[in-house]
């Protein structure tokens, strides 16, 4: 129970830092012509998004049941891939800033 209590804390922050990204993004968006590095946000925007979906159904899929090793490894690299996308587009939108 624990453990699924802190997944749950875990996805509500990745949430709230993508909701952030994601208005920073638009505003960036909506104040710049468009232009290569705006094309690349966007990619940055979808890239994540799609992991974060990704993600949330592996999760959805070890939830309430009983966890099989392989369960658990796409959930963890599901969890990865966001990790490593919500970094790259911190770093894009560093950059843009």
């Amino acid at each position: 129970m624990e453990s699924s209590d802190k997944m749950i804390e875990n996805m509500a922050i990745c949430v709230a830092l993508l909701n952030r990204m994601t208005a920073i993004g638009e505003l960036i968006v909506l104040r710049s012509s468009p232009s290569e590095p705006v094309v690349y946000l966007v990619e940055k925007l979808k890239e994540v998004a799609l992991a974060y979906f990704y993600t949330v159904e592996a999760a959805q899929k070890v939830f309430g049941n009983k966890v099989d090793q392989l369960q658990m490894s796409t959930l963890m690299q599901r969890a990865t891939a966001l990790a490593t996308s919500l970094t790259s587009l911190m770093r894009t939108l560093r950059a843009m800033c």
